[in-house]
This record gives C-alpha cells, structure tokens and sequence, in this order.
C-alpha cells in the first residue's frame, strides 16, 4: 500500500496511509473475501476532473483528497480524505471484483461505495459521528428530489451523456440513503450476511441490480425486491404523518405544485415512549399504525429512513416550548431538517419554525448547530437590506449564548466535535450575526496563526465576508502560495466570498486564467454567483464569457457551475437566466439545468413570502 505523489509532499501522506490501511482490514472482515489483488498504490494527481477514480490497484486521486497535514487540517477535511479513501477502496470489492453489466447499474456500485465508506469512516473515527453527519450531505439528496425534474434513480442508459448523467448526488447521496434505510430495516447482520452471499457468489463477473436484491432476500425472507422497486424506478419521496386516530400516511414530498399521486413501499422504523422500535411498512397511502398517537415519539428511528416526517403545529410548539426530549442528535437534526423543508415548500409558516428553534438554546450537537446556522444564512440571503441588521441581533441572541458556553479559546480535554462547533458559532456569528467583537476577534486569530485548524478555517469565512482590499490580496497571497493542498483550496474558495464587485469579477477573470486549476474554476464561479452582493455582476460575467468557459472547464463540470444561479431568485433575475440557458445547451447536463431552474423558481417564491412574513428582529 502506497502514496504517489509529486516531490515534496512526502509529510502529507501519512493520513492517507492510515485511513486506506484501516479501510482494507474493514472491508476485508465485512465482506468476509480478502483484497482481490497484490498491492494498491494511490496517486495524488495535481489537476483531475474527476474526485477520484477506483482502478484496481491503482487509484487516483485530486491531490486534495489525499494529500493531508493533520496538524493544520480540519476534522472535516480530514473525514473527507478518509471518506474518499474508503470509498474507492470499497469499490475494489463492490465494482472491480464484482461489477455492474451496464451503466444503469452504475448507481449501485456508486450508492454502495458511498455507503461503506460512511461504514469505514465510522469505524476508523468513532468520535467523528460520521452517520450523524451524513444528515447534512443527505439533505442535498432531498433537495434534488423534491423537485418535478427529479429522476430515478436507475433508468435505462443508452448513450455516454446518459451515463455521465449517472454521476449526481441522486446516485451517491439518494442511493446511498435508501440502502441505509435498507439495512437499518433489515438489521446489519442479516444485511450483511446477504452482501457476503451477493460477493462470493458474483466474483470476477457482471450483474444487474436485481441479482443483490435476490442475495438480500436469501438471507432476510424479506420481500427486498417489492420494497426496493418503489425506491429505484421512481423518483421523489414521501413525506410520512400520522394522525389522531393513529393512522399513517404518505405522500410525495414537493416543493412545487403536487400533482403526483406517487406512492411508496416505505420501511418505517417508529419509536415509543418506552424507547421500543416498532417496523411497519407503509405500501399505501394510509394504514394504522402499531401504536397509538400518543405513544409515539419518533416516525424515523435514528433518521435512517429516506422519507420526511411532518408534526402538527402542536408537536412543534410543545417542542419550542419544552425542548426536544431525548431525541438523539440525528433526529434533532431530521426534525429540523424535516421542518426547514416544509417551511421551504410553503407548506408550515414560518413563524412555526422560528418558535421551534426556541427549543434549541441548550443544544450542543455540531450537525444540528450546522442546519440551524444554514436555514439562518438563507434566510439573511434573501433579506432586503434594511431588515437584515434586525435579524442579525436575532441570530446573535440565539447563537451567542452556545459560543459563549464553548469560550473562545479551545482546550485539550475537547472533543472533535466541541471544537468543530466553536468554528460553526463562530462563523455563522461573524457572517449573519454581524458580531462586531467576533469579527474582530477572527482577524486577531487569522494574524496570529492560530493552531486550531476549525476556528482557523471560520475566521478566514468570516473574513471574506467582510474583507477589504489588502485582506483580499493578503488570501490571494495565501492561494498562491499554500501550505497544503486544503491551504489552497480554503483561500482560493474564500476569496469567492468578497462583498466588493470588483474583487468578484477580479476572481471570475482568474478561473480562466492558468492561476486556477480547471477542476477548481467552475467551483469558484458558482460560489460567486452564490455571493449575495456579487452574483448579478458575476453571471452576466459567465454569459459574456460563456465560450470560452465551456471549452476551459470538464464537461461534467458545467451544470455543476451553474447550480449557482439558484441564488439569483429575483422575477427579473430568473427570466433572465431561463432566457440564456434556453438558448446555450449545456454538456451532458440537461436534467441538472432543469433541476436548477426548479430550484431557482422556489427561491423566488420563498424570497417573495419572506417579504411579507414577519420574522424576529422586524417591528
């Protein structure tokens, strides 16, 4: 087992060697077949469209997956570097010794990898609570499927373009939630035992999705196949209540008009009062529950399943009022989420959610801090001026108070977790809460080189956001000239984040320029567009400049850029973007185009009921 690298980087492969040799000896025991090959040498490559790639024996990688200093690195750059190990080392077993006949079954062995390398990370880093932190990459799965030009997940491929379609978060984050919700439902050891038969039985040869269903059953007696088909062949999911009588039902969640009548073979894992688990699987859009009402406490045990819950006013305001109980941090996390989305979708008012984050002033989870601050950020987004100040002293009333608990300053009986969170109070704080002392207490740390790497990481968020001229040419001082590949990226994504339009522009000059790698460019300009004071003046930069973009940057890279338009969510802004993007085709991202402009027309409509709802901070 080896790292290749490029001279010089010899002390950032140490992490890499740790992580891949924990990997190897976990999925040798899971998967129960021993490595199919003789060695396995990862390659750091400077300037690679692709994240990484699971040649047998010889995976690639960009240099920032990889390549790693501990001692400077965040935790979750760190978990991102084992994560993306994990994962293509998974692979070497689920895709390499066994692969898929076809292309449609290309999002197994991508929902799969994605899957146990969650399964590996947690079992390297137990501290890192990586299944509680999955919420936050799960959500993004959620947003793409709650809209109309979702797809499903398997769906026939018949061109190359249909194939690099495959490669979204539908694939890895969607797929991989609903084999975890597959596994929860089944029990690990049953699921696992039918994974060991699909492998021994499938080596050195092809299969089709099917053929794992077939294995799981064998192990499980479970109907996996008629389960399953409701989760593969359609896109979307349902949002699961329950009733006064005690009754459950289903429907398919939308941020749009729902017209669907979609329904789904839902593995529902309910908790009561005692803290028993109860399975029922919801195959219609209604049937009793095995509890009543009353005893319920939980409609998605340990949020493991791939479907929204929604509570009545009620529940919310007991919740606001009395807090969230024993609810663990994963379904603190769900509740929120679950809440936010609805919120979103015009379906629960605002104010509900607001009088539901009062509940939440002891809260101590990283995951949980992370959707409140992100729900906050969207909402300072989309603000007019004049009421943001207002709201700010709202999000410090709310925020501070947990900072305050932590201190400014770490200390070495912390858990990755507390010092994760300190960053996360601090940047949301700086950023939203427009708090002066913490503003200026991150230029103090930022100055000083301070050694905890997540406190470091927020105040240079905080920075930009604030940042003038020299602080401008000061990070892109610090791009240029890095001390590690999360060095660069950290200043180069940054500077991204710079109120000033000339220093916007400044930066979209520079993505077409040789000072940005072109795997890095579309991801600085769709940040750009993202910018709230910049981003008008940035896209009418990427349609004047849109040729030359689209023969810089990978194909595959394209409508990933262009997610950014989401932010644009002004009438006039979006007729504008609809406008061009009907007229320019983009390489292989026909589906994702439309998924944006969705998503764009939400943000719009979300951006014109804030206008007329009132929020804490207005008078």
């Amino acid at each position: 087992l080896s790292v290749v690298h490029r001279p010089g980087q010899g002390h950032l492969t140490a992490f890499a060697l740790e992580a891949a040799a924990a990997s190897l000896n976990y999925f040798t025991d899971y998967y129960d077949i021993a490595y199919p090959g003789d060695k396995i040498d990862l390659i750091a490559i400077p300037d690679f469209a692709f994240g990484a790639m699971e040649n047998l024996g010889c995976i690639t990688f960009r240099e920032v997956l990889l390549l790693v200093d501990p001692e400077h690195a965040t935790q979750p750059e760190l978990q991102n570097v084992a994560d993306v190990v994990a994962h293509e080392l998974a692979h070497m077993w689920f895709g390499d010794l066994v692969t898929m006949a076809w292309w449609e079954g290309i999002w197994l062995n991508e929902a799969f990898a994605t899957f146990m390398e969650m399964k590996a990370t947690d079992s390297f880093k137990p501290e890192w609570n990586r299944w509680t932190n999955f919420g936050l990459s799960r959500t993004a799965a959620f947003d793409i499927d709650s809209l109309q030009a979702t797809r499903a997940i398997e769906f026939p491929v018949e061109s190359p373009a249909e194939a690099e379609a495959m490669f979204d978060v539908l694939t890895y984050e969607k797929g991989a939630a609903v084999v975890r919700m597959l596994e929860q439902f089944l029990g690990e050891e049953t699921f696992r035992e039918g994974i060991r038969a699909y492998l021994a039985s499938h080596s050195y040869s092809n299969t089709e999705t099917s053929d794992l269903w077939g294995a799981l059953e064998s192990t499980s007696g479970e109907a996996v196949r008629e389960i399953m088909k409701t989760w593969i062949y359609q896109g979307g999911y349902p949002v699961v209540s329950i009733d006064d009588q005690g009754k459950l039902w289903q429907r398919r969640f939308s941020y749009g008009e729902q017209t669907d009548d979609s329904i789904w073979a839902v593995p529902i894992r309910l908790r009561d009062k005692a803290g028993a688990q109860h399975r029922v699987l919801l195959t219609d859009h209604s049937a009793n529950s095995p509890l009543p009402t009353a005893e319920v406490v939980v409609l998605n045990h340990e949020g493991a399943g791939f479907y929204r819950s929604q509570l009545s006013a009620e529940q919310l305001d007991r919740i606001g009022h009395e807090g969230p109980g024993d609810l663990s941090a994963v379904e603190r996390f769900g509740l929120l989420d679950d809440t936010w989305a609805l919120v979103i979708a015009g379906r629960i008012e605002l104010d509900q959610y607001f009088n539901l984050l009062a509940g939440f002033g002891e809260e101590t989870d990283i995951s949980v801090w992370q959707r409140i601050a992100g729900s906050l950020t969207t909402i300072d987004h989309l603000l007019d001026g004049d009421r943001r100040p207002a709201f700010a002293a709202f999000v410090s009333q709310l925020l501070r108070p947990a900072f305050d608990r932590l201190g400014k300053v770490s200390n070495r009986s912390e858990t990755d977790e507390q010092l994760r969170l300190r960053g996360v109070l601090l940047g949301a704080l700086g950023t939203v809460g427009q708090d002066h002392e913490l503003r200026q207490f991150s230029r103090e740390l930022h100055s000083s080189g301070a050694v905890d790497p997540a406190l470091l990481a927020a105040a240079v968020n905080v920075i930009a956001a604030t940042g003038d001229t020299a602080e401008f040419n000061d990070f892109l001082e610090r791009f240029s000239e890095p001390d590690s590949p999360q060095d660069m990226q950290r200043y180069l994504y940054a500077l991204a984040d710079f109120p000033s339009v000339e220093h916007g522009i400044h930066m979209a000059e520079l993505t077409l320029s040789e000072r940005v790698r072109s795997q890095n460019g579309p991801y600085v300009l769709q940040r750009l567009l993202q910018n709230r004071e910049v981003g008008v003046d940035v896209w009418q930069f990427v349609t004047t400049n849109w040729d030359e973009i689209i023969e810089k940057f990978p194909g595959n890279s394209i409508s990933r850029m262009l997610a950014g338009v989401t932010a644009l969510s002004t009438p006039e802004l979006e007729v504008q973007v609809r406008s061009f993007l009907a007229a320019h085709e983009v390489p292989q991202g026909a589906t994702k185009i439309q998924q944006h402009l969705e998503r764009l027309a939400t943000n719009t409509r979300f951006r014109a009921r804030l206008a007329d709802s009132t929020i804490p901070g207005d008078h």
